[in-house]
């Protein structure tokens, strides 16, 4: 039974009421703004926040049915802190009108946008963009557009040059944070509450839409060997070399994750078991044949796939998927390691 994470819902709601206004604002600055060149700059803005008002409105409808984790460690808290930003929002925008004076539109606009820098939305962003979304790219594109313009008229006005500063410095900050929270820095791929997290909207769509999904468990061969021989920096290398392979392996929809040590989880939507062994065929190979070149040391890994639909419990069928990959890929260390098992049965 799905719950529903009602302050979650309420916490995406006051982002969306955020960056619905930041649209409309930008709006009105493009429609009174008498220099074109700062005008177009405001629509590519207000175009910017339809594409996070988009992104809100999707992430609510997954929470409210019940299809989000608990990306928050304490979500009241978050919500506190969201509703004060709300609350300053209102207060900056419920008596500007000075639309002709390029510097105070700026001014405005730099604090509409340091207040979307909040790490919490960072972190939703984060967490979003674990499945390929696009979106933290394209808010660091946005933002960058932004800074850019406080440079450009920071002739005019030398405080925009110091904002333009900040708010680099304020994103950077909170980018770092929110990546500590879903990624392993070792190898830039999730870490496993990141993964697990990742993969829970998916297997929701995989339920509803009767999917067949794929789980994929890797992991180094004789990594003790090369630490005890290489020195336990090779070995970071090594590992960070097999997570590059993974990542360049597996197509954009596909989510990887650091499981733990010398061990990798990917997840997948297929069509049929011959996509799961294409994926971990050319990871295997470009493990065999890239890590001493990457790494300073030979490597290569075993790997276990299980395929199986997602059915009523999404949590008891990915665990039991996941399982079963793990116990394949023990089998794989039995046959020899460097090679890939499967399992084949058409339901779990």
């Amino acid at each position: 039974m799905k719950i529903i994470n009602e302050t979650l819902s309420d916490i995406i709601r006051i982002c969306l009421s955020i960056d619905a206004r930041a649209h409309a604002t930008y709006v009105k600055f493009a429609t009174k703004c008498s220099d074109e060149s700062l005008a177009e700059i405001w629509r590519q803005c207000a175009k910017d926040e339809k594409t996070h008002v988009v992104f809100w409105k999707k992430a609510l409808a997954l929470s409210l049915r019940g299809e989000l984790p608990e990306i928050f460690e304490d979500s009241e808290e978050v919500k506190s802190a969201l509703q004060q930003i709300d609350r300053k929002v209102d207060r900056l925008l419920a008596n500007f009108d000075n639309y002709d004076n390029p510097a105070d539109t700026l001014a405005v606009a730099y604090r509409l946008e340091s207040f979307m820098l909040d790490d919490s939305l960072m972190m939703m962003f984060r967490f979003f963009d674990a499945g390929n979304s696009g979106i933290e790219a394209g808010y660091e594109g946005h933002l960058d557009r932004f800074i850019q313009s406080l440079q450009k008229y920071a002739e005019t006005s030398p405080q925009l040059d110091a904002l333009a500063e900040s708010l680099t410095t304020l994103y950077r900050r909170n980018r770092k944070l929110s990546r500590q929270t879903f990624i392993d820095p070792l190898t830039g791929l999730l870490n496993r509450r990141g993964f697990f997290n990742s993969v829970r909207p998916f297997t929701s769509l995989a339920e509803r839409k009767k999917l067949r999904v794929a789980i994929i468990m890797g992991d180094i061969d004789n990594f003790k060997k090369i630490n005890d021989t290489f020195g336990h920096q090779t070995g970071d290398k090594v590992i960070a070399a097999v997570a590059s392979a993974i990542s360049g392996g597996i197509r954009r929809s596909d989510i990887a994750g650091r499981y733990g040590g010398e061990e990798f989880i990917i997840f997948m939507s297929i069509d049929n078991v011959d996509s799961l062994k294409i994926v971990s065929e050319r990871i295997r190979q470009t493990v065999e044949k890239q890590s001493e070149r990457m790494a300073g040391a030979k490597a290569t890994i075993s790997l276990g796939g299980a395929v199986g639909m997602i059915a009523t419990d999404e949590e008891r069928d990915l665990s039991l998927l996941i399982a079963l990959a793990d116990e394949n890929l023990l089998e794989a260390k039995k046959r020899g390691k460097n090679c890939c098992v499967y399992f084949e049965r058409e339901e779990i």
